[in-house]
Order: C-alpha cells, then structure tokens, then sequence
C-alpha cells in the first residue's frame, strides 16, 4: 500500500474510533466536487470524508518529497442551518465532529510515513450547499517531508478494466467519449 492510501486508511480508522456510531459514513471521497456528489453525500449524513489534495514538492537532492495535504470533510444534514453546525436534540452538528476528530488527527503518527499536522479548517458555504440542506466544513492537515517511494510495478495488480472519459471537442469540461475497454489478464 502507498504512502497516500496508507495515509488515508490511518486518518479512517482514527475518525471510526474516535465517532464509534455517532456518524452514518467515514470513507475516502467518492469523486470530484459537484452538484451531483454533494446530493450524494447528503445522502450519507452525518458523515466525514478523507482525500489526498496534492501538496508542494520540496526541494532534495535524493527522494521525491512534498508536504501532502489531506483534508476531512464533515457534512451534515438538518431541517435548520443553526442545527446542522450545532447540533440539536436529533441531529449530531458539525462543530461537534470536528471538536471530536481534530484533535485525534493532529499528530497522528502514520506508520512508515510521518505525522500529521493540524493547519486549518474552512465553512465551504455556498448557494448550493444551502440548498440541498447540509453544512460542509473542511479541516486541512500536512504530512510534511512525504517521501514518495520508489515502487516496483510488478508488485501492483493487474487491472482488467480500463475507463476514460474524454472532452476533446471543445474542452469545456464535458464528456464527449467515454472508452471502457476489457483488458486481458
């Protein structure tokens, strides 16, 4: 397993410990931010979702390094704006997540790779976000000095399918081909 899966497999398993069953979801982000993933991840609240957001590469002279980013993403879902940050008698709040899982995750040290550092925590508010009825917040850690290892390929399964969306006609960020080919073994 990698440094990034790795990474986000320890902050999983620090959020399921630390909410035991006071959350529906913690999983790894389902896919790029959109309409359609935000309907999907009111579906999922209370929850929290993990992903990898890149970083800075710093300069050395023998490893590939940079300082990754991993942001958590808590969302939550009530009929009042006030209720899905606080919480209310029936609905566990944002900031209450967030107060329980923060503290755990900075300076969680993963193992062969390094320790996590708190930096930030932002409200996504937006038209959108309102509209559906849930609250989203992201809290931002670093893994500073990240070594990217060298990693044999023969040691990574084979695939068997392979997806490609592509936008060729006029690169306007939709769809134009989709190729899903069967690969053999």
């Amino acid at each position: 397993m990698g440094v990034i899966s790795k990474t986000e497999n320890s902050i999983i398993k620090v959020i399921e410990k630390v909410m035991l069953n006071k959350i529906k979801t913690v999983e790894t982000l389902p896919g790029s931010w959109s309409v359609d993933l935000l309907l999907d991840l009111a579906h999922k609240a209370p929850a929290v979702f993990v992903a990898y957001r890149g970083g800075p590469a710093e300069k050395s002279n023998v490893d590939a390094v940079s300082d990754g980013k991993f942001s958590v993403y808590v969302v939550t879902k009530a009929g009042r704006e006030g209720h899905r940050r606080k919480g209310s008698i029936t609905a566990i709040g944002a900031y209450d997540i967030l107060e329980a899982i923060v503290p755990h995750i900075h300076r969680l040290a993963v193992p062969d790779v390094g320790t996590l550092k708190f930096v930030n925590v932002d409200n996504l508010f937006g038209d959108v976000v309102q509209d559906l009825g849930v609250t989203v917040y992201a809290a931002d850690f670093v893994l500073p000095q990240m070594v990217w290892p060298f990693v044999d390929v023969h040691t990574l399964d084979d695939f068997i399918t392979f997806n490609a969306d592509v936008d060729q006609v006029q690169a306007n960020g939709d769809v134009d081909i989709t190729v899903r080919e069967i690969l053999p073994t």
